[in-house]
């Protein structure tokens, strides 16, 4: 298809502008190009038919507006973009042949049309004089296409010009990190700038070129290959660069019948090689055989810079990889990784008060990022390099956090913050939700409506949050959930509801969807269980598992309490303060779920971090409840699931790291108990918990996680490297006011080693009832009895073995803990 006539190309004489077009043409900055999304009304000097003039005459209006796009459509009516804002300007249909005469007076051809509607698109450039004295001439970029009509069911036509800078705009005004721009002068290799359609990557790759060509002594060539050519670069102003410009289809082309357009960039491409240029500038890498010919550029010792219509910079590395043949992928990737300096992508969002700016997306690919990934399978290099961004080990930042960033600043609203984070975040809807400005505030506003909505609506993320703000402020111990009940509140004064909604499969399936990311929900699909950590912005760290009961997904979340627990503060044992402080063995504290084990470890974690100079704790935890800072102690608090793949892993990875204290959160598998007794046979303090109900269970607990012919070893192990266990219980107190703890207290000394080592653990619970220091569980409640502290109708009901709980409190002999 011929182009279009030489006086409708690209381009702008600086010498036609003058300063009574200033507000026409100079204020292109980031933020005010374009119109801050005002309603601009119908277009009021709308012919009955655009012919000519009157096309040019609705365009210099739509300019004068700020419009960024304008659409014309067969069947349609005219409507515009303008700040992010979709506007019908008209009320008139637009017939086909008035559409097509448009396009033939665009394209300075009377054939355009035909060829169009015959199955060949086109872009191309075009440009009109306005302002006043009709001598400041703007670009459009137009993309013509044929398509059904669906008033008519036969062919139609749809037109779409966009309105572009006619000449860079100045880098300044685009907000650009400055590690964009340090590695932006690299001398050879590839960078890439990525988004959607009409995300400004032109605007912003020009911006680059005309901040590099303005350097003094940069001596730079730059050979642009464009279709259509969109900025003109004012070599004149440049000291000593230029810009070459060429127009892929038109300037540069093959010959023969219907030539592959992607044959013809490639051809371009390649054709640049020749030249000697600094720089080449790809302005869309087109299908894999331009791709392989930019990746040769960038190989030969030349910087080369394209765009990719891609969201992200991991998505942008996969999205080129798999535009390649599966046998070709690997060497590909490597080639690609290799020539890689950086990648940067950028949506424009909506302003508060109007208007548009850039939220940017960026990693540079420098030795220690490349060494990372190379040794690496590239198919796993979409989540290391996702990984890594979210870290911030790395230079560059997420989608996510410059949008929060810009939200902070008070340049977007949350609202425009959480749109660019659910399309480009793998963090969860809640945890976004979570960190909005005053929400607790906005949630409370929104109380009253939300409590005359009908009983039966579904629940949400929004409803999520005030469950879990209400748990934290009660002080709670968890939020359970499941179908068909109300959700509910339980803690020391009982169980109550949380709302008076009824919890149906749909509001479930949605707070898991709010809760979950992608691979969660895959996970959690597959298995039917899942457990996360969950911490809130401003509300409170939890632990939430999901499950399904009955065929319907169910909740239990626990609230992690955030004050560090201390001995006084939870009526510890004062000998737990000697065993927090051990040189090497094994402590266990055990008991049933929500008895507080956690809790009693963290103390003694917190005992030791005071008292201990300049050890190394390491705890291993799923999840991480209580976050330590460091006071004497260097402390590494690693979570499964998130730091590390698993709990047994982990402990064998902390064996190499150097440990004074080892804490293991949970030992419930052989492999774990087995490192763990390593650990002790090595000389490391190991604390761990464990799910038992009292101390000789818990040896025999241990003892059957391994087959029969190992057992003998493992009670000589424990014999050894085990120092004690303390089993615990929460008791309701008598005054209704909570619950107070009751422990049990087994020490590996004197008679209870040989009945270990002996495998007669069912004599340990009398022997222990004997020795100094020790007590059982009977005897602990029997002194909260005494104490007043519970009743003994609770002590009883507590306890395995009532009768004597009875017995003791008669005698009235509590025993000193």
């Amino acid at each position: 298809m011929p182009g279009p006539s030489e006086t409708r190309c690209i381009g702008l004489d600086d010498m036609e502008k003058e300063k009574d077009l200033e507000t026409v043409k100079q204020d292109e900055t980031a933020n005010s190009f374009f119109s801050r999304g005002e309603d601009i009304g119908h277009y009021p000097d709308m012919p009955h038919i655009l012919i000519q003039d009157a096309v040019d005459n609705l365009l210099s209006w739509c300019i004068q507006n700020k419009v960024k796009d304008i659409n014309i459509e067969t069947g349609k009516r005219l409507w515009v973009l303008v700040g992010g804002r979709r506007q019908v300007i008209s009320d008139r249909i637009l017939s086909h042949d008035e559409v097509s005469g448009i396009l033939n007076h665009f394209y300075k051809a009377e054939n355009a049309a035909g060829m169009v509607a015959g199955g060949s698109p086109t872009d191309f450039g075009y440009n009109i004089k306005v302002g006043p004295n009709r001598k400041a001439r703007i670009n459009l970029r137009i993309n013509a296409t044929a398509g059904l009509d669906v008033r008519s069911g036969g062919t139609g036509l749809q037109i779409t010009l966009r309105v572009i800078s006619d000449k860079p705009i100045p880098l300044d005004l685009l907000n650009v990190p400055q590690e964009l721009k340090d590695y932006f002068r690299a001398q050879q290799g590839l960078n890439l700038i990525c988004g959607p359609t009409g995300s400004g990557k032109s605007v912003l790759a020009s911006s680059l070129i005309d901040w590099r060509c303005r350097q003094e002594g940069a001596y730079e060539k730059v050979i642009e290959l464009a279709q259509p050519i969109e900025t003109v670069y004012p070599d004149s102003e440049y000291p000593d660069s230029h810009v070459f410009q060429s127009e892929v289809g038109k300037h540069i082309t093959l010959h023969g019948p219907r030539p592959d357009p992607a044959e013809i960039w490639a051809s371009a491409v390649s054709n640049t090689l020749r030249r000697g240029p600094s720089m080449i500038y790809v302005t869309e890498a087109r299908g894999r055989v331009t791709m392989e010919a930019m990746l040769r550029g960038a190989q030969t010792g030349h910087l080369v810079l394209s765009t990719v219509h891609t969201i992200g910079v991991s998505e942008t590395i996969g999205r080129i990889v798999m535009e390649f043949p599966e046998e070709s992928r690997r060497s590909i990737a490597l080639d690609l990784l290799a020539a890689l300096n950086l990648v940067a992508c950028q949506l424009l969002v909506p302003m508060i008060g109007g208007g548009v700016t850039a939220v940017r997306e960026y990693m540079v690919f420098d030795d220690r990022v490349k060494t990372i990934l190379f040794a690496s399978d590239y198919s796993e290099w979409t989540q290391i390099i996702r990984e890594m961004l979210k870290s911030g080990r790395v230079i560059g930042q997420t989608m996510a956090q410059d949008a929060r960033r810009a939200m902070a600043s008070g340049v977007i609203s949350w609202d425009t913050c959480e749109a660019v984070s659910a399309r480009t975040s793998d963090e969860t809807s809640i945890v976004r939700l979570a960190s909005a400005p005053d929400i607790l505030e906005r949630l409370e506003r929104a109380a009253q409506i939300e409590r005359e909505k009908k009983p039966g609506r579904t629940l949400g993320d929004a409803d999520m949050i005030c469950f879990l703000a209400t748990l934290q402020v009660e002080k709670g111990d968890d939020l359970l959930m499941n179908v068909g009940l109300p959700a509910k509140i339980k803690g020391d004064k009982g169980t109550h509801n949380a709302s008076r909604h009824i919890l149906t499969d749909a509001s479930m399936d949605r707070i898991a969807g709010g809760l979950l990311r992608a691979e969660d929900l895959a996970s959690f699909i597959k298995t039917k269980e899942f457990s996360r950590s969950l911490e809130l912005e401003g509300i409170g760290r939890f632990r939430v598992n999901l499950f399904v009961q009955r065929g319907h997904t169910g909740m239990a979340i626990r609230r992690i309490n955030a004050e560090m627990p201390t001995f006084e503060s939870h009526r510890l044992p004062e000998v737990l303060k000697v065993l927090s402080l051990l040189r090497r063995g094994i402590f266990l504290v055990t008991g049933e779920t929500g008895s507080g084990k956690s809790t009693t470890l963290a103390a003694m974690i917190n005992w030791r971090n005071r008292h201990a100079d300049g050890e190394h704790i390491i705890t291993i935890e799923n999840p991480i409840e209580y976050v330590h800072d460091p006071i004497k102690c260097i402390l590494t608090q690693r979570e499964v699931g998130r730091d590390t793949q698993s709990f047994e892993a982990a402990v064998i990875a902390a064996l190499r790291q150097n440990p004074d204290a080892l804490l293991i959160g949970e030992i419930r598998e052989i492999m774990v108990m087995r490192q763990a007794l390593v650990a002790s046979d090595t000389g490391h303090p190991v604390y761990g918990t464990l799910h038992a109900n009292s101390a000789y269970v818990t040896i025999n607990r241990i003892v059957a996680m391994f087959p029969y012919q190992e057992r003998e070893m493992v009670l000589l192990s424990l014999s050894l490297n085990l120092k004690g266990v303390l089993s615990q219980r929460l008791v309701k107190r008598k005054d209704g006011e909570g619950r107070v703890l009751a422990t049990e207290l087994m020490l590996n000394k004197g008679k209870i080693t040989d009945l270990i080592r002996e495998g007669k653990t069912h004599l340990i619970r009398d022997a222990m009832r004997e020795s100094p220091g020790m007590w059982t569980m009977e005897q602990s409640l029997a002194d909260l009895v005494v104490a007043d502290v519970i009743s003994l109708t609770e002590a009883m009901l507590e306890s395995d073995w009532p009768e004597e709980v009875q017995e003791l409190v008669g005698k009235a002999l509590p025993v000193r803990q």
